[in-house]
């Protein structure tokens, strides 16, 4: 398991990319996901097995903020 796999922040939503190296990660029997420095928007991402995401401190995940009223 020595596949590791790089992502790099840009604008707009990153949840299709990240999800992709994710998958490809995966299909290669494993490895790291690594990002970058740097903020990345994105929605949910689903991790698969033998595959590991690392950030540190300078990575920022931000994600849509959905306002749910009370009843």
């Amino acid at each position: 398991m020595n596949n590791v796999f790089l992502a790099y922040p840009k604008a707009g939503f990153r949840t299709a990319g990240l999800q992709a190296l994710i998958d490809q990660c995966a299909q290669a029997g494993g490895g790291q996901v690594r990002l970058t420095p740097g903020s990345y928007l994105t929605a949910t991402l689903y991790l698969k097995s033998h595959v590991e995401l690392y950030l540190d401190a300078t990575e920022e995940f931000r994600g849509p903020l959905r306002c749910i009223p009370r009843v």
